[in-house]
């Protein structure tokens, strides 16, 4: 039996993902192809033949040029981790913020006592010329968290909280060079500002919490925090959480991922606020070997 040709495109320098390449290398009966997607320049038809010779896709989404690979591999036909259409439903604030409404409201008898309604959310262009008037629009409606529409590319990302109107002239000097795409913007929950992740591997859900970036890059006066700076802890992922895990799993076909639940200051429950096709892991204990073990398994190795 010939060997399983194993396209992986992903960054380089990404601290667990790595390890999990080192291993699958040892694989005896696995070639893989690997591909970063922001470090290469890549000849488009020899990286369609690479697609079209390969058994299966792992790709974590980083750029556009990650969205390319996967449309490739949809005109090919080649099976991988995660579809073009679940991976561009998390990379996107706004379809992502539509479907999870779309799941909440179809699962509603089994969520109502654990998960909140998803906040009131707007999307538009946040301009110079027309600054004053967000301002008018906004005074009504704060306070409000403004999100970058991209959540995949790092260097567009942002999540900024506003409170008053000055800050808006805050808000837009440290992010006017990013405001090029629509911004998503999201009415501030009252909450315990921990922000509660729970890390998914097929079957087995993980929790990691940690203070939320929002309020220590707020606190600190910092244009960008990386959320792996900050501190974080293990907690143990309640029954109805995993019960989640599955409903996205199944409703988003997805198989590696995470999600955000932020906690009511006034109640106990939650909002469901994100999901992610291909988190970081950072925080599990040996979470590399449990990946690394959960794709052998998916590749029948």
């Amino acid at each position: 039996m010939r060997n399983k040709n194993i396209f992986v495109s992903i960054r380089k320098n990404h601290d667990v993902m790595d390890l999990v390449i080192n291993r699958l290398e040892q694989i005896p009966k696995i070639d893989l192809t690997i591909h970063r997607p922001i470090k290469n320049i890549i000849n488009i038809e020899s990286i369609i033949d690479k697609l079209r010779n390969s058994d299966y896709l792992i790709l974590k989404a980083s750029n556009k040029i990650s969205i390319d690979i996967l449309q490739f591999a949809q005109m090919y036909k080649i099976p991988s981790l995660h579809s073009l259409n679940a991976v561009v439903t998390c990379l996107s604030k706004i379809a992502l913020d539509g479907r999870l409404r779309q799941i909440i409201e179809k699962y509603n008898n089994r969520l109502r006592d654990f998960i909140l309604p998803i906040p009131e959310s707007w999307t538009g262009v946040i301009k110079q010329n027309s600054l004053e008037e967000f301002k008018e629009w906004a005074k009504p409606n704060l306070p409000l968290v403004i999100k970058s529409h991209d959540q995949h590319d790092k260097n567009i990302r942002f999540s900024f909280r506003v409170r008053n109107l000055d800050e808006i002239d805050d808000f837009y000097n440290r992010f006017k060079t990013k405001l090029d795409y629509a911004v998503y913007i999201q009415k501030e929950i009252n909450c315990d500002d921990i922000d509660r992740k729970v890390y998914v591997i097929g079957d087995k859900t993980f929790g990691i919490q940690r203070e939320s970036p929002i309020v220590v890059s707020k606190r600190e006066n910092l244009d960008y925090i990386n959320p792996d700076s900050i501190k974080k802890e293990q907690f143990d992922v309640p029954e109805k959480a995993k019960m989640i895990a599955k409903i996205l799993s199944k409703e988003l076909d997805l198989k590696l991922f995470g999600f955000d639940l932020i906690k009511s200051a006034d109640q106990e429950k939650y909002y469901l606020i994100d999901v992610n096709d291909f988190p970081g892991y950072r925080g599990i204990p040996n979470v590399h070997e449990i990946i690394v073990d959960f794709l052998k398994n998916l590749l029948k190795f």
